[in-house]
């Protein structure tokens, strides 16, 4: 479901995203050309005492830099544009759909969840695509370039990456495989704790599914106003004894 939402609503900005992919590829491929220069630099003009090899390549590093950080800063600046863009539309389409609901789907929804669903949700979705076309499209480039670079320049050190890499891959999926079956869990939490659906269970009482959210909202306000702070103990009151004769 989110692929097709993203499909539908980027549509309209593929010319955005394609800048995006050409200046990060421009980005990744000064990036990984800097090292080669600066090793160039020290083999063949501070170990030959060259001075001109020296004043000349440090002026082409600085272009490379420069050229590195505008591309930079024009891709993260479209990737925000197409973005924001993105999650404009889809606040909107959210928007129209919502105010064709009836009182009793609104009641059922929640106001809260449905303002949630129409900020913080299309926020969520606008930082997935932002992250995606910043570090999702570097990264595989990096890391391709990367490897490359390094088996042309040092092929005795090359296995060294046969090991770092599946290392890396292993740690990084049992850390995302331990962290996605926790997703599910987080909007049923945040739900919870809205005190809209109390309400909404006692307008509808026929509702086993808001009967139970309201039950177990006023067992949580149950437990927090006994465990507060400086709240008296109920009790029978102490009095004192009377001696009888």
């Amino acid at each position: 479901m989110l692929v097709r939402l993203l499909r539908r609503h980027l549509q309209p900005y593929t010319g955005l995203l394609l800048c995006v992919l050409v200046l990060q590829f421009a980005q990744v491929m000064a990036s990984l050309y800097l090292p080669t220069l600066n090793a160039d630099i020290i083999d063949k003009g501070v170990a030959t005492g060259d001075t001109g090899y020296i004043w000349r390549m440090g002026a082409f590093m600085l272009v490379v830099s420069v050229g590195q950080g505008v591309c930079s800063v024009a891709a993260t600046y479209l990737a925000a544009r197409s973005a924001m863009s993105m999650g404009r539309d889809l606040r909107g389409e959210v928007f129209e759909r919502v105010s064709g609901f009836s009182e009793r789907e609104i009641t059922a929804f929640g106001a809260g969840s449905l303002i949630t669903r129409n900020t913080n949700d299309v926020q969520q979705v606008q930082m997935l695509v932002m992250m995606g076309c910043t570090m999702l499209v570097t990264a595989p480039v990096m890391a391709v370039g990367g490897i490359i670079m390094a088996i042309t320049r040092a092929p005795s050190l090359s296995w060294l990456i046969g090991v770092s890499v599946p290392v890396l891959l292993v740690a990084v999926g049992l850390i995302v495989g331990r962290m996605l079956p926790l997703f599910p869990l987080l909007p049923g939490q945040a739900r919870r704790h809205q005190p809209g659906h109390a309400r909404a269970a006692h307008r509808h009482p026929g509702d086993p599914r808001l009967r139970a959210r309201a039950g177990r909202d006023r067992a949580l306000r149950g437990r927090q106003h006994r465990h507060r702070p400086g709240r008296r103990a109920r009790g029978p009151a102490l009095r004192p004894a009377v001696p009888h004769w």
